[in-house]
């Protein structure tokens, strides 16, 4: 968990509770991939393109994110053309 919050702070800033509501709903729901959907990457808001796009090359680098599902989230959500 850790080191997904120092991947995150490379882009946005965050505070220890989105890094407490990832693991919480990662040890209630075992999904680490929907709980950066839902904690993490609408932080993402405002910044570009490329960047929300490197940053899920980086985290899906994660053997527990499902790379495909937060791409196709990614571009769905924030209007990313591929």
């Amino acid at each position: 968990m850790a080191q997904s919050w120092v991947l995150i702070n490379e882009y946005k800033q965050v505070g220890p509770a989105i890094i407490e509501d990832l693991a919480k709903f990662t040890i209630e729901d075992g999904d680490f991939t929907s709980a950066i959907i839902l904690y993490v990457m609408p932080q993402f808001e405002g910044l570009m393109d490329y960047q929300i796009l490197e940053f899920v090359q980086k985290i899906g680098e994660l053997e527990e994110v499902d790379k495909e599902q937060l791409l196709n989230f990614t571009y769905d959500f924030f209007q990313i053309k591929e």
